[in-house]
C-alpha cells in the first residue's frame, strides 16, 4: 500500500487576521488514519468539484463561534507506517506538542470539561461532514458549540478574577476614603480639588544639575517646607502625565516611567488613593478615560512592604500573593490568582500593567544590593509601566532605568486654599473671616497650602469666635495642639477624657505630661540627627526614658500629631510627625523647657544617624540645633 503523507501540527482555520483579538481556541483533531482537511469537508457524490468544509465556510462554524480561533490538528495517524513503528502513547505525545506550540494560555487558565453528547443519525464517516449550513445535523452540533462557548465564557479565568478581587475587594470605596484631623471620612470622588504638579525646575528625570537657578533663601520656614509657590505654567494636569511632551533637550517623547517627589504631608497617598480611585471607580474622570487606554490594570505597591521580605527565590508571584490574595483572594486559592497575574506580566512583558511604587524614600537603603529582595525592587523599579513617589531626598541607584519623567507635588494654590475652605460645611458660614484672616498672614498663607496644614487650621479654627481669632503664629500653633490633644485624651483611656468636652486646656495639658514629654524628646533629637522617620530601633531609646500608661506603639499610634508607614498595625512600621513644623514644634518646646529648668540636652539617638533625613526640610542640620 502506497505510503501517505500529511502535514504534522497545527494549521490555523480562522480567523484570517493572525492578529485578531481571540478569546478561546477550537482544536479539531481527525481520528486514526485520517486527516485534515479531508476529515472535515463533505463532498457532492454527483459533483466531485462542490466540497464544503464546515470549519473554514463563512457561513457555518467561523459564523458562530465570534472571536474564537478554530485549528485543525494533523498527527501521525497512519495505520501503515515505514521506518520505526510509533505507538499510540508516542502519536498522542506528538499530538499534544503540536498543540501546545500554539497555547495562548496553559490548562490552569481557564478549563471546561463538558462531555453532554449530541446524537446525530448518520453514517460513521460522514459524522463530522456537512453539507452546509441549511443541514440539520450541522444546526445540531452547531447549536451546541455555541452552548459550550457561552458556558466557558461565562465562567471567568484566573486572570479575570484576580483583576476583579483587586478591584472590588481592595480598592473599594471605603478604602480609599481620605480620613481627616477631625475622624471624618471624605470619600474619593469629593475630593474635588486636584493637586498640583509641576515639573521639577533645575533637574533631569534622575540627577540634580549644577548651577541651576538660583533657589529662595533656603533658612526661610517656607523653602524649609518646599511651600513656594510655583508658576502655574509649570502645572501638569494628573490625567495628562502620559501624554507625550517635549523634553528640555527638544526631544519629544512618550512617558512611561514617572517619578512623584514630594515632602511630607504634601499628600502623596492621598495622590496615591486618587490615581487609584480615578482608574479604578471614576469612569467619568479625565483621568480614566486617558489611562485605561494605556493600561489594563493599576497596582499600588507601597514599598514599605517590602521590607523584611528577604527570602531566596523571592518574585512577583510572592509579592501579588503577599499584598492582594494572602487571605484567599475569595476563591481559596491566593496562590492561584497570584500565579495567573504573573503569567500574564510575563506573557506581556507588562506592556499593559501600570505600577505605583510608593514610598521609593522607603527602601532606599535596600536598593544597590545583591541580595534577593535588592535584585527584586531593582526589577520592580525596571518595569516598563511605573509610577515612582518619594521624599525628594532618595536618589535612585545606577542600576535602575533612567526616567522620563519627574514630577513634583506641590500641595494647594491660593485659589485652590479658598475652594477647599468653601467646601467645608463647618468652615463655609465663616468663609469670607478666614479667608481675610489668611490674606492678612502670609506665612500661614504659605504654610495652609500644605493639605495637612490646611486641614488642622480648619479643624482648629471651629472653636475660635469671632473675638478669639489667634493674633501669631505661636497662638495658631498652640491652638491647634490644644485641640489635638483635647481629642486624643480620650483615644489615650485618660480619665479626663471623660469630661474632654468641659476640661481647661491645661487640665488636659495636666493629663497628658508624659505623652508631650515624649514628643519632645522624640522632635528635638530627631531633628539633632536627622531623623524624621521612626524606626524600632529609635523608639527602643525613647521608651527608656518615659513611663506611660499604653505600650509605647500603642501610644504613638492613637496621637493626632503621628502617621504610620502604613495602616497595619506592625512591629516593623515607622513613625513621623504630621509635618516637619509639629516636629519643629515640639523640638523648640523641649528645647525652651531644658533651658527654663537649667537641665542638658539630652541626645538620645547615638550613631542612629537617618540617612532618609531631608536636608533642606532640616533647619540647617545639627550644628544649627540651636536656632531652635
Amino acid at each position: 500500500m502506497a505510503q501517505r503523507t500529511s502535514p504534522a501540527g497545527l494549521v490555523a482555520v480562522h480567523p484570517a487576521d493572525e492578529n485578531a483579538k481571540t478569546d478561546i481556541d477550537i482544536i479539531a483533531i481527525h481520528g486514526l488514519n485520517a486527516r485534515s482537511p479531508g476529515t472535515w469537508t463533505w463532498e457532492d457524490p454527483s459533483d466531485p468539484d462542490k466540497r464544503v468544509n464546515w470549519l473554514k465556510d463563512p457561513k457555518m462554524l467561523p459564523s458562530i463561534v465570534g472571536s474564537a480561533r478554530i485549528f485543525t490538528c494533523d498527527w501521525p495517524a497512519d495505520m501503515f507506517q515505514k521506518s520505526i513503528p510509533v505507538t499510540l502513547e508516542e502519536s498522542a505525545k506528538f499530538l499534544l506538542s503540536s498543540i501546545k506550540q500554539h497555547l495562548l494560555v496553559d490548562k490552569r487558565s481557564a478549563t471546561a470539561q463538558i462531555f453532554k453528547e449530541r446524537r446525530l443519525n448518520r453514517h460513521h464517516v460522514q459524522m463530522n461532514k456537512f453539507a452546509g449550513p441549511e443541514c440539520e445535523d450541522y444546526k445540531q452540533v452547531a447549536e451546541k458549540i455555541q452552548r459550550i462557548l457561552g458556558e466557558i465564557r461565562e465562567e471567568q479565568t484566573p486572570l479575570e478574577k484576580s483583576d476583579a478581587w483587586i478591584r472590588e475587594k481592595l480598592y473599594t470605596e471605603d478604602t480609599l476614603k481620605i480620613e481627616r484631623l477631625s475622624g471624618a471620612r471624605l470619600p474619593m470622588d469629593q475630593c474635588y480639588i486636584n493637586l498640583a504638579i509641576v515639573e521639577q525646575s533645575g533637574q533631569d528625570a534622575n540627577h540634580p544639575v549644577e548651577g541651576a537657578a538660583t533657589t529662595p533663601s533656603p533658612f526661610s520656614l517656607l523653602a524649609r517646607q518646599k511651600v513656594e509657590t510655583p508658576d502655574k505654567k509649570m502645572q501638569v494636569e494628573l490625567a495628562a502625565i502620559f501624554d507625550r511632551f517635549k523634553r528640555r533637550d527638544g526631544h519629544t517623547i512618550q512617558p512611561r516611567r514617572i517619578m512623584i517627589r514630594g515632602r511630607a504631608g504634601v499628600g502623596k497617598t492621598t495622590l496615591c488613593k486618587k490615581m487609584v480611585h480615578d482608574f479604578t471607580h471614576g469612569t467619568q474622570t479625565e483621568l480614566n478615560r486617558s489611562w485605561t487606554k494605556l493600561f489594563d490594570r493599576l497596582l499600588w505597591v507601597p514599598l514599605r512592604n517590602l521590607k523584611g521580605r528577604s527570602a531566596p527565590g523571592y518574585n512577583y508571584e510572592d509579592l501579588f500573593h503577599h499584598e492582594y490574595f494572602s487571605r484567599g483572594g475569595g476563591h481559596g486559592d491566593g496562590r492561584h490568582l497570584a500565579e495567573a497575574l504573573w503569567r500574564e506580566l510575563r506573557a506581556t512583558d507588562g506592556s499593559r500593567t501600570l505600577f505605583i511604587l510608593d514610598g521609593m524614600d522607603e527602601i532606599s537603603q535596600e536598593l544597590g544590593g545583591n541580595d534577593h529582595i535588592s535584585l527584586f525592587l531593582t526589577d520592580l523599579l525596571n518595569r516598563p509601566n511605573v509610577i515612582v513617589t518619594s521624599r525628594p531626598n532618595a536618589n535612585l541607584p545606577a542600576t535602575v532605568k533612567a526616567l522620563d519623567r519627574e514630577l513634583e507635588t506641590v500641595g494647594f494654590y491660593s485659589d485652590q486654599v479658598e475652594a477647599y475652605i468653601d467646601a467645608d460645611p463647618k468652615m463655609k458660614p465663616r468663609a469670607s473671616e478666614v479667608k481675610s484672616f489668611l490674606q492678612n498672614r502670609w506665612l500661614l498663607r504659605g504654610l495652609v497650602r500644605i493639605p495637612i496644614q490646611l486641614d488642622a487650621f480648619c479643624y482648629t479654627w471651629e472653636h475660635f469666635g469671632p473675638q478669639t481669632a489667634p493674633d501669631t503664629m505661636t497662638d495658631i500653633y498652640k491652638s491647634i495642639v490644644q485641640r489635638l490633644w483635647k481629642k486624643d485624651v480620650s483615644r489615650l483611656e485618660k480619665r479626663i477624657g471623660v469630661y474632654g468636652a468641659s476640661a481647661r486646656p491645661a487640665e488636659i495639658e495636666r493629663s497628658v505630661k508624659a505623652e508631650i514629654a515624649l514628643l519632645e524628646c522624640l522632635a528635638f533629637n530627631g531633628l539633632y540627627h536627622g531623623v524624621i522617620d521612626f524606626t524600632p530601633a529609635h523608639r527602643d531609646e525613647i521608651i527608656k526614658r518615659f513611663k506611660l500608661d499604653l505600650p509605647l506603639d500603642e501610644t504613638l499610634g492613637r496621637l493626632s500629631f503621628l502617621r504610620t508607614s502604613s495602616q497595619s498595625r506592625s512591629e516593623n512600621q515607622t513613625y513621623h510627625f504630621l509635618h516637619l513644623t509639629y516636629q519643629e514644634y515640639f523640638a523648640a518646646r523641649y528645647f525652651v523647657r531644658c533651658w527654663k529648668d537649667t537641665k542638658d540636652l539630652e541626645y538620645v539617638f547615638k550613631g542612629q544617624e537617618n540617612t532618609q533625613s531631608d536636608p533642606q526640610a532640616d533647619p540647617a542640620g545639627r550644628q544649627d540645633s540651636s536656632t531652635l
